[in-house]
């Protein structure tokens, strides 16, 4: 059986690490970005007529999702209706047929994959993780991971709901060309913005930092060194701090990922941005 594997070039496997095989379905039947690279076998040209060749891996198409796609409605115990994840609340409302699920402010400290099939709503500020500090060892440092799948939306409805990705975490937001991954506000998915065209800081935004070297200390300490840190701004109480030594530090992965409407301004000079890096290295995707 390994031999058959190793011998399809069209096959990804790492049988020396299992668990680092790249892997970026949703749901756990919908192919991203990793499935939709690989070349999609011509049944109905190479076998039979009878069958339909398709551009993609796999059952589903990256068109489809859990709430439609072929098998919705027919296909017993496959995919169960969509539901608030563990981790999130539901709000008993619904924007356009999908439950309105709430991220409430405060320290992520568990792994939390966001599902398809599912609006959340940003209520305040959140951590993803608990900073490690520069080099990982921070007293209370408590690392986590964001995981978003392909198609969620994520909105806010002011400056005050903002995400904060601290050092050590990492959001892994995998969105496909026909299903991105959506951060919005409020008035965008209600269609209440009174300027759509010229909307701006109608929520707070992104802001992931990381580990790796910078050159702007707090203190006078060397540049690139673990001791050489940054706040990053528009975030405080407390502050959020960013930067070390370690340049191939993994924020995680942005892929299709739109962010529309953000940026707040604290107070002048000191403002939230769409999306906020600080000291992010290269094993960050995005």
């Amino acid at each position: 059986a390994v031999a058959a594997v190793q011998a399809d070039a069209n096959n990804v496997y790492d049988l020396t690490d299992p668990a680092n095989v790249s892997n970026s379905l949703s749901a756990m039947f919908f192919p991203g970005t990793v499935e939709q690279g690989m070349v999609a076998f011509g049944a109905e040209s190479t076998i039979d007529a009878s069958f339909d060749d398709v551009d993609y891996v796999g059952a589903f198409g990256d068109n489809e999702s859990p709430t439609d796609n072929w098998a919705t409605g027919w296909t017993f115990g496959l995919l169960e209706d969509p539901s608030c994840p563990t981790g999130t609340s539901d709000s008993g409302t619904d924007i356009d047929g999908q439950n309105v699920c709430i991220l409430t402010g405060g320290d992520l400290t568990e792994d939390l994959t966001l599902t398809r099939g599912n609006i959340y709503e940003l209520d305040g500020r959140l951590n993803v993780g608990i900073d490690v500090g520069a080099d990982g060892t921070a007293a209370g440092g408590d690392p986590a991971v964001l995981n978003i799948e392909a198609g969620v939306t994520i909105f806010g409805n002011s400056g005050a709901d903002f995400l904060v990705v601290n050092r050590g975490s990492q959001i892994n937001a995998q969105g496909t060309a026909t299903n991105p991954i959506i951060f919005t506000s409020e008035a965008d998915l209600l269609g209440t913005q009174p300027n759509a065209a010229d909307a701006d800081g109608e929520w707070g935004g992104l802001v992931i930092l990381g580990r790796a070297r910078i050159n702007r200390c707090i203190t006078g300490s060397a540049y690139g060194t673990d001791s050489c840190e940054q706040t990053i701004e528009g975030v405080s109480n407390p502050n959020a701090v960013y930067g070390g030594s370690l340049d191939t530090d993994s924020s995680g992965t942005l892929r299709y990922v739109q962010v529309k409407f953000a940026g707040f301004e604290v107070s002048p000079g000191n403002e939230l941005n769409g999306i906020s890096f600080g000291g992010v290295g290269d094993g960050t995707t995005v």
